[in-house]
Protein backbone atom coordinates (compact mmCIF):
# COMPACT_ATOMS: atom_id res chain seq x y z
CA UNK A 1 0.00 0.00 0.00
CA UNK A 2 2.50 2.33 0.90
CA UNK A 3 4.48 1.71 -2.43
CA UNK A 4 1.29 2.37 -4.57
CA UNK A 5 0.94 5.57 -2.91
CA UNK A 6 4.59 6.18 -3.62
CA UNK A 7 4.20 5.61 -7.24
CA UNK A 8 0.89 7.55 -7.40
CA UNK A 9 2.41 10.87 -6.59
CA UNK A 10 2.78 12.82 -9.71
CA UNK A 11 6.42 13.76 -9.66
CA UNK A 12 7.28 9.74 -9.50
CA UNK A 13 4.47 8.96 -12.30
CA UNK A 14 6.87 11.43 -14.48
CA UNK A 15 9.86 10.00 -13.86
CA UNK A 16 8.74 6.93 -14.64
CA UNK A 17 6.67 8.15 -17.87
CA UNK A 18 10.46 9.46 -18.96
CA UNK A 19 11.87 6.42 -18.33
CA UNK A 20 10.16 4.80 -21.51
CA UNK A 21 12.59 7.30 -23.72
CA UNK A 22 15.78 5.43 -22.88
CA UNK A 23 14.39 2.35 -22.71
CA UNK A 24 12.73 2.23 -26.57
CA UNK A 25 16.23 3.84 -27.59
CA UNK A 26 18.47 0.94 -25.85
CA UNK A 27 16.05 -1.44 -27.63
CA UNK A 28 15.92 -0.74 -31.07
CA UNK A 29 18.86 1.58 -31.45
CA UNK A 30 21.61 -1.90 -31.04
CA UNK A 31 19.38 -3.38 -33.32
CA UNK A 32 19.03 -0.69 -36.11
CA UNK A 33 23.11 -0.29 -36.18
CA UNK A 34 23.42 -4.10 -36.28
CA UNK A 35 20.96 -4.30 -39.01
CA UNK A 36 23.32 -1.17 -41.18
CA UNK A 37 26.25 -3.26 -40.22
CA UNK A 38 25.30 -6.72 -41.51
CA UNK A 39 23.59 -5.10 -44.34
CA UNK A 40 20.86 -7.94 -43.75
CA UNK A 41 17.69 -7.80 -41.37
CA UNK A 42 18.11 -12.06 -40.93
CA UNK A 43 14.92 -12.98 -39.16
CA UNK A 44 13.40 -10.15 -38.42
CA UNK A 45 9.85 -10.03 -38.73
CA UNK A 46 8.18 -7.13 -40.45
CA UNK A 47 4.92 -8.01 -38.70
CA UNK A 48 6.34 -7.32 -35.43
CA UNK A 49 7.97 -4.17 -35.98
CA UNK A 50 4.74 -2.96 -38.35
CA UNK A 51 2.64 -3.72 -35.61
CA UNK A 52 4.91 -1.85 -32.65
CA UNK A 53 5.21 1.15 -35.41
CA UNK A 54 0.80 0.89 -35.76
CA UNK A 55 0.01 0.65 -31.74
CA UNK A 56 2.61 3.38 -31.32
CA UNK A 57 0.72 5.61 -34.16
CA UNK A 58 -2.50 4.74 -32.14
CA UNK A 59 -0.97 5.44 -28.71
CA UNK A 60 -0.61 8.40 -29.71
CA UNK A 61 -4.34 9.62 -30.49
CA UNK A 62 -5.41 7.97 -27.81
CA UNK A 63 -3.02 9.78 -24.96
CA UNK A 64 -4.03 13.16 -26.93
CA UNK A 65 -7.37 12.72 -27.19
CA UNK A 66 -7.66 10.55 -23.31
CA UNK A 67 -4.49 12.31 -21.60
CA UNK A 68 -4.91 16.06 -22.44
CA UNK A 69 -1.61 15.69 -24.58
CA UNK A 70 0.54 14.77 -21.94
CA UNK A 71 3.76 15.72 -23.98
CA UNK A 72 6.12 12.84 -22.22
CA UNK A 73 4.01 10.47 -23.06
CA UNK A 74 3.67 11.68 -26.65
CA UNK A 75 7.06 12.24 -27.17
CA UNK A 76 7.92 8.49 -26.15
CA UNK A 77 5.71 7.34 -28.67
CA UNK A 78 7.14 9.34 -31.37
CA UNK A 79 10.61 7.93 -30.67
CA UNK A 80 8.94 4.52 -31.15
CA UNK A 81 7.36 5.44 -34.06
CA UNK A 82 10.51 6.52 -35.40
CA UNK A 83 12.80 3.96 -34.38
CA UNK A 84 10.21 1.15 -35.49
CA UNK A 85 9.86 2.66 -38.50
CA UNK A 86 13.86 2.73 -39.20
CA UNK A 87 13.41 -1.36 -38.48
CA UNK A 88 10.58 -1.54 -40.76
CA UNK A 89 12.30 0.41 -43.42
CA UNK A 90 15.80 -1.68 -42.91
CA UNK A 91 13.49 -4.65 -43.22
CA UNK A 92 12.48 -3.75 -46.79
CA UNK A 93 14.95 -2.54 -47.82
CA UNK A 94 17.32 -5.13 -47.20
CA UNK A 95 14.98 -7.92 -47.76
CA UNK A 96 13.54 -6.87 -51.31
CA UNK A 97 16.67 -4.34 -53.05
CA UNK A 98 19.64 -4.40 -51.50
CA UNK A 99 19.70 -8.52 -52.03
CA UNK A 100 18.83 -7.82 -55.46
CA UNK A 101 21.22 -4.88 -56.39
CA UNK A 102 23.98 -7.22 -55.08
CA UNK A 103 23.73 -9.31 -57.34
CA UNK A 104 23.59 -7.30 -60.78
Amino acid sequence: LVFSLWLKSPKWLIYLQSLQIPLYLFSRLPQIIQTYYEKSSGQLSILTFGGCMIGSIIRIFTTIKEMDSDLIMLLAFFISIILNATVVIQIIYYTYFYNKRIKR
